[in-house]
């Protein structure tokens, strides 16, 4: 009775090996994707001037805008770099978004920025001759009315300050001065 069963059971797996194969020799099978199949790609015209699609091209109208580096208090209190951006990279802009960002006061206001050279000079940055140097700058930032946002303390808002500036106009180091 055992050979019957196991028998049995080997000739079903046969012919449903058979059958799942196609069964006849010579008879074609024809399958389908199982899933939603991809539209074919068409060759789309581009721009020879910035080579990208002509249906994808930028807003001719659209507004150019300056990034700008940001160092402000985030959801818990630590300072961290935002990114934002304005119409261009002026010192008020700055304090503009440094107020926006809470890392100083409303009544923080701009008197001015004095840059020097050093001798110093740096690599200009990596895919460049290493020839090609800038000159390292740093600045005097006068700032007037400052008071920390946020619930910042004085010493971290002006830390912060100091290094938006730094990051934003390129300098080695930025001596704060409050009147």
């Amino acid at each position: 009775m055992k050979k019957y069963l196991l028998m049995l059971l080997i000739a079903t797996g046969v012919m449903m090996t058979a059958a799942a194969c196609g069964g006849k020799s010579g008879a074609s099978v024809e399958t389908t994707a199982a899933g939603p199949s991809a539209p074919e790609s068409t060759a789309e015209e581009t721009d020879p001037d910035n080579g990208m699609p002509l249906s994808k091209q930028p807003d001719p109208t659209a507004e150019v805008l300056a990034s700008i580096v940001v160092y402000a208090p985030d959801d818990s209190g630590k300072v961290s770099e935002i990114m934002d951006a304005a119409s261009e990279l002026t010192e008020a802009n700055v304090i503009d978004l440094l107020k926006q960002h809470g890392t100083v006061g409303d009544g923080t206001t701009f008197v001015s920025l004095d840059t020097e050279d050093t001798k110093e000079t740096v690599a200009a940055g990596p895919g460049v001759s290493s020839t090609d140097s800038q000159t390292v700058k740093n600045g005097t930032l006068t700032l007037s009315g400052f008071t920390a946002g946020k619930g910042l303390d004085e010493a971290t808002a002006k830390q912060a300050v100091i290094d938006t500036f730094a990051a934003n106009f390129g300098l080695g180091s930025v001596k704060l001065v409050l009147k």
